[in-house]
């Protein structure tokens, strides 16, 4: 349910990825890739748009976590410090 129109929406996430991990394990990822000032609270800002934006992602990322857990799979938001790190951790 989208909490600012309260309608029913569909959400389609960026990637199902599905791999073997450095020791072999079988993993497999739901990720969501979006913009930091619209995932991250702390660097919305006084925009509007992406305060709006991170209400609708934090519902929507709600709903990801809960199928996710029923599937036995991780969900994993990633944005432009991910994508393009420094090194540094955050």
């Amino acid at each position: 349910i989208n909490p600012l129109t309260n309608k029913k929406t569909s959400y389609v996430p960026d990637f199902l990825i599905a791999y073997n991990d450095a020791k072999g394990n079988s993993r497999v990822e739901l990720i969501e890739v979006k913009p930091e000032n619209q995932s991250n609270k702390k660097n919305l800002g006084n925009s509007r748009t992406n305060q709006a934006h991170w209400i609708i992602n934090q519902a929507k990322w709600e709903a990801a976590r809960r199928w996710c857990k029923q599937q036995n799979i991780t969900f994993r938001v990633v944005t432009e410090q991910d994508i393009f790190h420094t090194g540094k951790r955050r």
